[in-house]
């Protein structure tokens, strides 16, 4: 891979300190590291959640990812969210290693207490409660499977949570819909005293944690907002107002790795998408869709070189992509370096700018930066 992407250490912290001042000394924060921690390196990040003294707990997808983590030296408390259902295989592994899991059916919790007891250790568990989203979730009618897991041994119902579906939103009517039924939820959970005084309750997450009152509970957790980047463009309008300022981490740069000339009446990369009107000097770059260079970009994204923006002309193919460096005043020359996020001179492309280019979140941009491309801490 010939493309690199960059974490910055200050900026990471610079949004901890920021999370950590506004929700306060009542509630904890799990950053959330899942699908590789937004494509900012799970082992990195985790690492440095970890040395930051900030953060109380961490938040993944699957088992599997939790146990990497405890591979490299993880210590803090680690939530599995999801997936439990179809990793029966990883449920000794995950009890042996202190993962915390979710629960969202009785089969799961009852296969986990019969590991559990033949290990002769007890397992933490967050119950999954539904409230709107309907994706995971036991629903209130369930409240005698829920006095069933109650009762089976060596487990402890460590948390209670659930998800919010529309609170990235101005309008947060279904939001309120969604907080009562989970407060109505935890009352009835408290009369059968499943929920108790030291139970984490977590309902917010970024977005919530920033802009909905009464959401945070004792725990909230932070996945997109701790990265620097804004849950949606609402969200970012409601923190700047009230002087929230986050700090993107991630940076992604390419290299040149030719440079040629076209002339009028010839065509760029495949399919001829791109004609050449006048004589134009391009250049190659060491990224493709491959890379996760979005090929909705061919034609219309950019990048930055030498401190000035040069279009994506032609498709963007599986390795490579081509852009127009015509109007770049300094000589372009094998091996410059090419921001694809992040910041040269006075000027930006940022994460936000490629998902309005190819329709869709910030949230899909990092993920979609291959994994195997090397993260280095600056």
């Amino acid at each position: 891979m010939q493309s690199a992407v960059y974490i910055n250490k200050d900026n990471f912290l610079h949004n901890l300190n920021v999370i950590k001042k506004l929700a306060g000394k009542d509630v904890k924060i799990m950053a959330v590291v899942k699908a590789n921690a937004y494509g900012h390196d799970i082992s990195l990040i985790s690492k440095l959640c970890q040395q930051s003294k900030k953060i109380d707990c961490l938040g993944v997808a699957e088992i599997e990812e939790g146990l990497l983590l405890r591979k490299q030296g993880i210590k803090l408390p680690i939530l599995v969210l999801c997936h439990t259902s179809i990793s029966l295989d990883l449920f000794k592994q995950a009890i042996l290693n202190n993962l915390e899991l979710a629960i969202y059916d009785f089969a799961t919790a009852n296969q986990l207490s019969k590991v559990a007891c033949q290990l002769k250790k007890k397992v933490k568990i967050h119950l999954k409660l539904e409230t709107g989203l309907n994706r995971l979730g036991f629903d209130i009618s369930q409240i005698s499977e829920l006095k069933k897991i109650f009762a089976l041994k060596n487990i402890e119902i460590k948390g209670v949570f659930s998800h919010l579906s529309a609170v990235e939103r101005d309008n947060l009517e279904y939001s309120g819909k969604q907080l009562k039924r989970f407060n109505d939820f935890l009352d009835v959970l408290k009369k059968l005293n499943i929920v108790k005084k030291n139970t984490e309750i977590h309902l917010a997450a970024s977005a919530a944690f920033f802009n909905f009152k009464n959401s945070k509970f004792n725990l909230s957790r932070l996945g997109i907002s701790v990265y620097g980047l804004y849950p949606s463009l609402e969200i970012q309008k409601y923190c700047q107002k009230h002087e929230v300022f986050l700090k993107p981490v991630l940076s992604w740069k390419a290299k040149i790795v030719a440079v040629k000339k076209c002339c009028k009446g010839e065509a760029v990369g495949y399919g001829c998408s791109y004609q050449v009107k006048k004589p134009m000097k391009i250049a190659i770059i060491s990224v493709g869709y491959a890379d996760g260079l979005d090929r909705k970009l061919s034609n219309t994204g950019r990048v930055l070189v030498l401190d000035q923006y040069a279009p994506i002309i032609g498709r963007v193919a599986m390795n490579m992509t081509v852009i127009d460096v015509s109007k770049i005043s300094k000589n372009v020359k094998i091996g410059e370096e090419v921001i694809l996020i992040g910041r040269q001179g006075d000027k930006g492309i940022s994460a936000d700018e490629l998902a309005k280019l190819i329709g869709t979140i910030n949230y899909e941009v990092v993920t979609r930066i291959n994994w195997s491309i090397i993260r280095k801490l600056i």
